[in-house]
C-alpha cells in the first residue's frame, strides 16, 4: 500500500466530519453557528493536508504494514460518519445525541490519527502541524463537551452510541 492513501483517507475524515457537522448545524438552528465553525475547521484541515500532501509523503516514515492498518481505521471512522449521516437524515437526533457523538468522533479520530503519523515523522515541520491537528482535535472535544453541560444548550435524555 502507498503512503498516498494515508494522506487520501485523513483528508476524506476531515471532510466526513465537516459534513456532518455542517448536517448539525442545518438540524439545529440555535446551534448553527457553533457547528458551522467547527465544519470550517474541519475543512481547513482537509485543505491544509491537501496543500501539503507532497511534503507529509516526503517525511512520512511508517512501516507497510502498520499504513494498511492506519488507513483501515481511518476508512471505518469515515464509513461510520456517512452511516450516522444517513440515520439523522431519516431520524433527526435530539441535541445531546448529536452532541455525544461529534465528541465520540473527535475522540476517535484525534486519537488515532494525528497522534500515531506524528511518531512516525522525521520532519519537525510536518511534525509541528500534527501536533496542531492533534490539539484541534482535543479543541473540538472541550468546546463540544462544554456545550453539552450547558442546562440551556441540550436535554439530558441522550442515548450514548459508540463509533
Amino acid at each position: 500500500m502507498d503512503k498516498y492513501f494515508i494522506v487520501e483517507a485523513l483528508i476524506n475524515l476531515e471532510i466526513c466530519v465537516a459534513g456532518l457537522y455542517r448536517q448539525f448545524s442545518g438540524l439545529f438552528e440555535e446551534d448553527q453557528a457553533f457547528w458551522q465553525r467547527l465544519a470550517a475547521e474541519e475543512e481547513a484541515h482537509a485543505q491544509i493536508l491537501r496543500n501539503n500532501r507532497t511534503i507529509i509523503l516526503e517525511h512520512l516514515r511508517l512501516p507497510a504494514s502498520r499504513l494498511k492498518g492506519l488507513v483501515s481505521s481511518f476508512e471505518l471512522i469515515a464509513k461510520r460518519i456517512v452511516e450516522l449521516s444517513q440515520e439523522y437524515q431519516k431520524e433527526k437526533p435530539d441535541k445531546s445525541e448529536a452532541y455525544v457523538a461529534a465528541i465520540q468522533l473527535e475522540q476517535s479520530a484525534g486519537e488515532i490519527h494525528f497522534q500515531e503519523i506524528t511518531s512516525c515523522l522525521k520532519d519537525t515541520q510536518v511534525k509541528c502541524m500534527f501536533e496542531k491537528f492533534n490539539q484541534a482535535d482535543q479543541d473540538h472535544t472541550r468546546r463540544i463537551r462544554n456545550r453539552l453541560k450547558k442546562p440551556s444548550s441540550c436535554p439530558r435524555n441522550h442515548k450514548s452510541e459508540k463509533l
